[in-house]
């Protein structure tokens, strides 16, 4: 309860995490920084004024009406859709965490909690456990819906993503 609203502990140590400067992140992955810098032009990203590469993404960086903004795609190399460069359960908890970032980095109220992992002989799986808020206005008090997800991951680094479930709901802060 402590920490759901609290955006500084949005996700544990050791997980994706990114500034809360503007982002964009593409949809697909990219086979090169050219590519990614082409498809930066379809966001407000401004005036380029470099680029960058992680183990995961390449990176297109600007300034759009006085603000630095970032465009980026995962690698190719990295993360095809289906296979993953790496086949550790530490490779896939931070995997599935940049893919929440994505969708749900900049939302207030959603965060990582944990996940579990299971060791297989040869499929390792594990459960990420995430929550969302909805918060409440005018007397109504927030929302806070616990979330699991499973995904697994082969020896030779195939991964299966799973689909979040609701856990429960249970009521936070009321105004």
């Amino acid at each position: 309860m402590a920490r759901y609203d609290n955006d500084n502990l949005k996700v544990p140590q050791g997980l994706y995490w990114e500034s809360a400067e503007v982002s964009y992140w593409g949809e697909s992955c990219s086979e090169s920084p050219a590519e990614t810098l082409d498809r930066s032009s379809e966001q407000p990203i401004g005036d380029v004024e470099e680029q960058g590469l992680s183990d995961w993404s390449y990176e297109v960086v600007g300034c759009f009406d006085g603000s630095r903004r970032f465009y980026s795609d995962l690698r190719c190399n990295y993360f095809d859709g289906t296979t993953l460069d790496g086949n550790s359960i530490e490779d896939l908890a931070y995997l599935t965490s940049l893919l929440w970032w994505m969708d749900n980095g900049n939302l207030g109220g959603a965060q990582i909690l944990g996940y579990t992992a299971s060791i297989g002989s040869a499929t390792d799986s594990m459960t990420m456990c995430t929550i969302r808020t909805t918060y409440g206005d005018f007397g109504v008090c927030d929302r806070i819906t616990l979330q699991e997800t499973a995904h697994s991951i082969t020896v030779a680094g195939v991964v299966t993503l799973g689909e979040p479930e609701t856990v429960r709901t249970i009521q936070g802060s009321c105004d």
